[in-house]
């Protein structure tokens, strides 16, 4: 049976940056640890995203190449899964939308009380630039790309996409 509910919307990530959140989801805890936490915007998550389920989609545009540089100096054990072909146009992981943070702290008033520990970490990491960076927790990395169009901001999963996103976490927990 399958506990964790199917993300009911989507947030478009431009690779290798998808690819580094969905290692948070990886069974080698040195990966999932060096792992990118958070997706750095320049806006916060509507409140009623808040510990929802997200899907994690790759978007089509080519790979930042000046990104996947940096991120294997400074991040050696990500290189293997950050290798060779990323998928594009794709949703690939799901997460928990844990919170936002700004470079002078957390911004969510009580969730920040029960989460300081999340919350510093994502502030610390390497991984936040801000200006406000949306933190994500109990990352699940999906068998198989779902393609599937993307657009800016949080948007809607058709009926299609969730289904198949429900049949992969079903089969993989």
């Amino acid at each position: 049976m399958n506990t964790i509910p199917t993300p009911e919307v989507a947030i478009t990530v431009i690779q290798p940056y998808p690819t580094a959140i969905a290692l948070r989801g990886h069974a080698d805890p040195k990966v999932a640890a060096a792992a990118k936490p958070i997706e750095n915007r320049t806006w916060a998550p509507r409140a009623a995203l808040l510990g929802k389920r997200i899907a994690i989609h790759a978007g089509v545009k080519p790979v930042d190449l000046d990104a996947l540089e940096q991120i294997l100096i400074a991040f050696p054990d990500l290189a293997p899964y950050l290798s060779g072909k990323l998928p594009r146009g794709a949703i690939i992981a799901t997460a928990t939308l844990l919170g936002h943070v700004t470079a002078g702290g957390c911004v969510n008033g009580e969730w920040c009380m029960s989460r300081t520990s999340d919350v510093l970490m994502a502030r610390a990491t390497a991984w936040f630039t801000g200006p406000i960076g949306h933190v994500y927790g109990d990352v699940h990395i999906l068998p198989e790309p779902i393609p599937c169009r993307g657009a800016l901001g949080y948007w809607k999963i058709g009926a299609v996409e969730r289904a198949a996103i429900a049949k992969q976490e079903r089969a993989a927990a």
